[in-house]
């Protein structure tokens, strides 16, 4: 099993100590986000030990191998359902790739909470920690490529950021997070 980095803060080179490796501060590899499914799914099939979510019941986590450039993309029913996606703007579970099934029950949950705890930060005005757990959210939203709810948590940081008045930007991040509460609530049908 390999142990992964996965930063926006760019390539491993500032982060590494000088006279380190990377494995010897305990990666098997560093990667800069976005990082696509089909990377995600390599790397859990290279590092399969029998030990899979296909082995506890969950679905397999290998996708069909392109004839023509030897990179890993959706079977044709996949392709077929996202692309029918792609006309809607919102997210939906059926844009998950098959090999994150198994991992979509606890990500709702963890969100379901998260999304509590984010309307306790607006309502105390706590900024630091609301822009901390948005941040936090959004990266496991980029991980499922929840493109449009990726976008609200980037409003919410620009909010954050940008709107001086405390008033003001309360009253914003509760709208933004309506949104996003809308946003999940279409996720689950």
């Amino acid at each position: 099993k390999g142990v992964y980095a996965v930063t926006a803060g760019g390539d491993e080179f500032g982060f590494i100590p000088k006279g380190e490796s990377l494995s010897s501060i305990g990666f098997s590899q560093w990667f800069v986000k976005p990082v696509s499914n089909d990377k995600i799914v390599t790397l859990l099939n290279a590092h399969s030990t029998g030990d899979s979510l296909e082995d506890k019941g969950g679905p397999p986590l290998v996708l069909s191998p392109s004839q023509n450039s030897g990179t890993l993309v959706p079977s044709p029913k996949e392709a077929k359902r996202r692309e029918a996606d792609k006309a809607d703007s919102w997210d939906t579970l059926s844009m998950i790739p098959a090999e994150f099934e198994a991992l979509l029950s606890p990500f709702m949950k963890e969100m379901t909470e998260g999304m509590a705890q984010l309307a306790e930060h607006i309502d105390a005005c706590d900024w630091l920690a609301l822009k901390s757990k948005a941040h936090y959210l959004k990266g496991n939203c980029m991980l499922f490529q929840l493109n449009h709810t990726v976008d609200l948590f980037r409003k919410i940081e620009q909010c954050i950021k940008e709107v001086i008045n405390p008033d003001e930007k309360q009253a914003r991040l509760k709208i933004l997070l309506n949104n996003l509460n809308l946003a999940f609530k279409r996720l689950e049908k």
